[in-house]
């Protein structure tokens, strides 16, 4: 019995160093490769949209109406009528913000007249 420990012993270091080697050895063949991965900004339009659209699909109003007051003022900045549209849906869904009901179709109404001003 007391063979049978011996080997044992002998047989788990030589296990742990077989997963030591193999590591090291699969580890150093590979280089880091480093590419660039460019990310597209968001106008505010675009992400007052984004937020509308999910609102219209049944999402909640969560803490992104602590931002909508710059919202506002960087929508308007970027187009005066079409942001004059989103900042006045803003300012409803903010009344509102805990009716979902009420929000989705706020969140429609206001998507539908910007896509209307968007056509003229």
């Amino acid at each position: 019995m007391v063979e049978s420990v011996g080997w044992m012993k002998s047989s788990r270091v030589f296990s742990w160093t077989a997963t030591l080697l193999l590591g090291l050895v699969a580890g150093c063949g590979s280089g880091v490769r480093e590419r660039v991965i460019p990310v597209k900004q968001e106008t505010p339009i675009t992400q007052v949209k984004n937020l509308l659209q999910g609102y219209a699909a049944g999402e909640p109003v969560g803490s992104e109406i602590i931002g909508f007051p710059s919202l506002r003022d960087a929508v308007v900045a970027e187009n005066p009528a079409v942001g004059g549209i989103l900042a006045e849906g803003l300012t409803r869904i903010e009344k509102v913000f805990r009716q979902s009901r009420r929000v989705a179709k706020i969140s429609e109404e206001i998507l539908a007249e910007v896509d209307a001003a968007a056509d003229e």
